[in-house]
């Protein structure tokens, strides 16, 4: 159908020419162009899926990457993460050592309690003896009954 109409379009003005006789020969001519053009298009657009492979190859090279981006990653946070226990191991360690050797040695083991409350973010309200004498002149006496 759509070569007929071509045929008629465009090999119309042939016809009452010299040129007459050639009509089919154009006719072939200009249906096997018109063919490969179709054929052509529907290559470049991919209607039969032809490229799904290539498609699928892109796809798992993505997931690849994907796969190997979130092992580094895990990889990074696994040493930063033994990295910061072990600087909380050795500080911990530390803070007890001191306490410990302050309670053998009958010292004063306040210092070492205040360092462990930062160490351990627990916020102390009273931050001295002094304080603490104060707090108790001025609160009111406990009445169990």
């Amino acid at each position: 159908m759509v070569v007929e109409h071509f045929e008629n379009q465009l090999l119309g003005f042939i016809s009452g020419t010299p040129l007459e006789p050639l009509k089919d020969i154009l006719s072939i001519v200009v249906s096997g162009i018109l063919s490969s053009i179709v054929v052509y298009l529907i290559d470049k657009m991919d209607l039969f899926s032809l490229d799904a492979k290539k498609r699928t190859q892109r796809i798992q090279q993505i997931f690849a990457m994907r796969v190997q981006q979130l092992k580094e990653n895990t990889d990074a946070f696994e040493e930063a993460s033994i990295t910061k226990i072990a600087q909380d191991r050795l500080k911990f360690r530390t803070v007890s050592e001191n306490m410990a050797k302050s309670i053998a040695a009958n010292e004063d083991v306040n210092e070492s309690v205040y360092k462990m409350a930062d160490f351990m973010k627990i916020d102390l309200k009273i931050k001295s003896t002094d304080h603490f004498m104060d707090l108790l002149n001025k609160a009111e006496p406990l009445v169990v009954s």
